[in-house]
């Protein structure tokens, strides 16, 4: 089986790979999973060497694993190289070996078949609006934050295209003994008021 998580919101991406490979483990108790990063091939013998290792930890089978489970984070699915596209074709419908792909964007056309079924597929792109406020509430009400709509607007506006900053300033807030981020925010100039007047008078 082949799970392909794709588009430029990494945080999103991210959260969903770590819920998917959670659930995997529950479901199958005698897993055997490897994590493949990558990012920072910037060769050919490079992607040719993680390939290698990929196809390694498959074929090397152990009493004690009933899946298998390669989790392969990639850039702009750069490791999508064409001598593996048979060999991911035959994974698509293997029982025993699943892997979950991470990428910023959607295969070139010779691999589109990882965004049909029997495959499972789901864009990430970077959220605006309406879905991005909803994204801002979940975010500080998991953290036990609350916050007014005027620092929730003002934080959908600040961290747009930035969902790690976002989620950053978030868990920073919650920790914080600030309300909100407007309150927070306002601190700064409250406080240099303060000092003038301490200094000069008034």
């Amino acid at each position: 089986m082949i799970v392909f998580l794709y588009g430029p919101d990494s945080y999103r991406r991210n959260q969903k790979e770590k819920i998917l490979v959670a659930e995997y483990r529950k479901k199958h108790s005698a897993l055997s999973v490897g994590f493949f990063d990558a990012v920072g091939c910037t060769k050919e013998d490079d992607v040719t060497a993680l390939w290698a290792e990929i196809h390694d930890f498959f074929k090397n089978v152990s009493l004690f694993a009933e899946k298998k489970l390669a989790v392969l984070t990639m850039r702009d699915a750069d490791m999508l190289v064409k001598e593996e596209l048979k060999w991911l074709k035959g994974l698509s419908s293997d029982t025993f070996a699943t892997i979950f792909m991470s990428a910023n964007k959607a295969p070139l056309k010779a691999f589109s078949f990882l965004l049909a079924d029997p495959k499972y597929a789901e864009e990430f792109v970077e959220l605006s609006g309406a879905p991005l406020q909803a994204f801002v509430c979940r975010e500080a009400k998991q953290r036990g934050l609350k916050i007014s709509d005027a620092g929730l607007a003002r934080l959908a506006t600040e961290y747009r295209g930035d969902s790690w900053g976002l989620t950053t300033e978030i868990d920073r807030l919650a920790l914080s003994s600030a309300e909100d981020f407007i309150s927070e925010k306002s601190t700064p100039d409250d406080f240099i008021k303060v000092i003038q007047k301490m200094a000069y008078g008034g």
